[in-house]
């Protein structure tokens, strides 16, 4: 890359989550003009520093879209509840949140142009026996109304974008004495 991007220039193409929030995995595009002819350079970059808790909290309030996405709403719906009462409401709700817990999001891919632009939300799903299985959403259109959360699909890929251009060009990066604590920061 020939000097910093401006994040006009920055297109987002697919962000992943290190294992332990210790990095992400990116690819992007910059978008440049050369002798009046737009040029679009591709690159991937992993990093090993920790993102910024405002980067991992876009990615993981993708969790109740992804969990839609599959068709699981049963995990993420306040319906049955309404229909049950007292201790077995309780007991329901338990469940359901402990299963939810069980489904983490680890990034995006966003892919296509204008009106065919939309992304597949990539995560895991936790078994009984410990094993993680990758889940994907479909590819969902953000112009597109099948879901009905298109729109608000767009607005959180459009501020993951914006921060993964500031954890790669401007160095928004998790503290190390909020990540670590005071006393490991020390050493």
């Amino acid at each position: 890359m020939n000097g910093a991007a401006t994040q006009s220039q920055f297109e987002l193409q697919k962000i992943k989550v290190l294992k332990g929030a210790s990095g992400i995995e990116v690819d992007f595009n910059i978008r440049r003009e050369d002798a009046g002819t737009q040029m679009t350079d591709r690159y991937s970059k992993e990093t090993n520093t920790f993102p910024h808790p405002d980067l991992l909290k876009a990615i993981g309030s993708l969790k109740g879209i992804l969990v839609k996405a599959i068709g699981k709403e049963s995990l993420y719906t306040d319906k049955v509840l309404e229909l049950i009462k007292g201790k077995q409401k309780e007991e329901i709700e338990a469940h359901m949140n402990d299963e939810l817990e069980k489904v983490t999001v680890t990034g995006i891919a966003i892919s296509g142009i204008d009106s065919n632009r939309g992304a597949i939300i990539t995560g895991t799903y936790l078994c009984k026996n410990g094993a993680k299985i990758a889940i994907n959403s479909p590819r969902i259109r953000f112009d597109g109304e099948l879901f009905g959360f298109e729109g608000q699909l767009n607005e959180i890929c459009q501020v993951i974008e914006s921060e993964t251009y500031l954890y790669t060009f401007q160095d928004k990066q998790a503290q190390a004495s909020i990540v670590f604590g005071e006393a490991e920061n020390e050493r």
